[in-house]
């Protein structure tokens, strides 16, 4: 099961790097032993023990590849622990109360604004209310005017 890690950009290179020059080992060791094979070797027991040998070469730099590639990914694990561990106390500090401070205006600004629109409701409401008690009136008035008009 492979694991994702999110590197630094200078990790990335340093795996790039140590990806090529796998790569470039293994080119030039090819290239070493078809030349060996073809031009310097005539004996067919020597062609598979180097052929072994190119085989065991190329594990070894699989394993020395994945070495370094793990001594990296410490190392820039380690660096950003280190880093992490030298924030100072007083800055600690001094970024929670930056944090408590931004969310308490924050607080206070939401609290304003339920306050105003709290009294714009209650001002609406009022209006609301006025308009209801107008309307009862004028409601009451033509009912007078209909029972008026009724009888006469």
């Amino acid at each position: 099961m492979a694991t994702e890690i999110e590197v630094s950009p200078e990790v990335a290179n340093k795996i790039r790097t140590c990806d090529m020059s796998r790569y470039a080992v293994i080119f030039a060791t090819a290239i070493f032993g078809s030349v060996l094979h073809y031009f310097l070797i005539s004996n067919y027991i020597e062609i598979i023990v180097i052929d072994a040998a190119f085989v065991l070469l190329v594990l070894l730099i699989r394993r020395w590849h994945d070495a370094i590639l793990g001594l990296v990914l410490c190392t820039q694990y380690q660096y950003e622990v280190h880093n992490f561990i030298c924030v100072s106390r007083e800055e600690l500090q001094k970024e929670f109360y930056l944090r408590v401070t931004e969310f308490y205006r924050d607080l206070v600004q939401k609290n304003e604004d339920l306050t105003k629109f709290k009294k714009e409701s209650q001002k609406t409401m009022l209006e609301l209310n006025q308009e209801n008690e107008r309307l009862l009136k004028e409601n009451e008035r033509l009912l007078d005017e209909l029972k008026n008009f009724g009888v006469g």
